[in-house]
Order: C-alpha cells, then structure tokens, then sequence
C-alpha cells in the first residue's frame, strides 16, 4: 500500500475486464434457468443489460488506451474492407451461422409436426426472424470474403403422423435452444474486441433473443408446457 507502482493502470484494467467478462457469462447463466421465478428473471435481465452496456463501452476505451490484447488479425478479408477483423471473430460468426443452420431446420420440422395450431404460428414466426437472422450472418461473412458453409435442406417431408412429438416436448425443446442462443450471443460480445460494429451485431441479436425468449416463456406458461422445477420453501 502506498506504492503505486506495485500494479500499474494497465494491468488494473486487464482484470477488470476479465472480471467484467465473467460477471456477463455468469448473469447470462443465471438468467438462463432463472424462469420460473418472473420477479428473479426480471432483476437478471435488468442486470444483464447493464452489464452489455458497460463491457460495450469498455472495450473502446481499453483500445484508445492500448490495454487490450486483441487476437490475430484475419489477413483474407476482401481487399477493399478497411475494417479489421480478428481470427476469433470469424469464427464466431461461422459457428453462430452454423447454429442458425440448424435452429430453423429443427423449427421446420416442428411447425410441420405439432397439432396445435396457436404453437404452429408461434413456430413459424421464429421461422421468419431466423431466417432473417441467418441472412444478416450470411451477408457479414460474404462482406468480408469468407465462403459459407452448407446450409440444412429447406424442403421438409410431409409427416405421416403428427404424433410423432409431443407438443409440450417439441417446444421444451426450442425454448431451451433458444435459451442457449441467448448464452452464445451473450458470450461472444465479450470476445470480440477488434471489429465494434461486429460486436454491436450480437449485441442486437442477444437482445432480440431476450425479448423472444420473454414472450415463448410466457406463452408454455399459459399452455402449462413450461418444465416446472420444485418449489424450494426455507424452514421457519
């Protein structure tokens, strides 16, 4: 104490940023199997955003004051773009596609297999906002001159029975991928310190994931779909 040179500012603000990271990792873990409790799943959704906030303007900062270690560049980028983009951000955008792949062939299959006509539209609504989602990643990995990988078929076989899946498992299912997309998103923003625009992508997406991911838990709810964990009740 009293020797400021026992740690200087740099390392200072190289563990917080680590600690910064792990605090979002682990809300973002929390908020995950937080929704069964609606008052403890808002309270961690406040603190989420927060906590993207606060890592969104940080990395900025640590980079006008080089304190950052930022990965390798990707030296293939398309000629023309300017912007850097770093190794491990191409991989998180090839491996995010990847997941899309086959989030909206599995949601095809569902929508094709479920009985209830109110989850069928639900269903085919996540269809459009995937599909969306998957040609925004498409475009970004075009833009910077990365081939794309092999999509899953679009054609979906006729069922000969619809009771192949039941309902309630089928949207389990999906509730819980999309449970896991929110922690992916979430995950990357604080893993991409080179290219912000890039890191502003996930940060929309994370949050769009937020808000579906809101409106399916409250929908299985009203279906009484929901897995419901046993309530914990504290001795006197």
């Amino acid at each position: 104490a009293g020797n400021s040179e026992v740690v200087d500012d740099k390392q200072t603000a190289e563990v917080l940023f680590r600690f910064l990271r792990l605090d979002l990792n682990i809300l973002l873990l929390g908020l995950k199997n937080s929704y069964t409790n609606d008052e403890v799943k808002e309270c961690l959704l406040t603190l989420v955003k927060k906590e993207i906030d606060r890592l969104d303007r940080y990395i900025p900062y640590l980079k006008t004051k080089n304190w950052i270690q930022a990965p390798p560049l990707y030296p293939y980028t398309n000629p023309e773009i300017k912007e850097p983009l770093a190794i491990n951000e191409v991989y998180l955008l090839y491996d995010h596609l990847l997941y899309r792949y086959n989030n909206v062939h599995q949601t095809r299959n569902f929508a094709a297999l479920t009985s209830d006509a109110d989850f069928r539209a639900l269903l085919e609504v996540g269809i459009k906002i995937l599909e969306k989602e998957i040609k925004v990643l498409e475009d970004k990995i075009l833009y910077y001159g990365i081939k794309l990988p092999s999509p899953q078929p679009v054609n979906i076989s006729s069922p000969e029975s619809q009771e192949i899946l039941k309902d309630q498992f089928m949207f389990n299912v999906v509730f819980r991928g999309m449970q896991d997309a929110m922690v992916l998103h979430g995950t990357a923003i604080s893993e991409i310190v080179v290219n912000d625009e890039l890191r502003k992508l996930f940060i929309d997406m994370t949050y769009e994931e937020l808000f579906m991911i809101d409106k399916m838990d409250k929908y299985g709810k009203l279906k009484v779909w929901a897995t419901i964990v046993p309530s914990y009740r504290g001795g006197s």
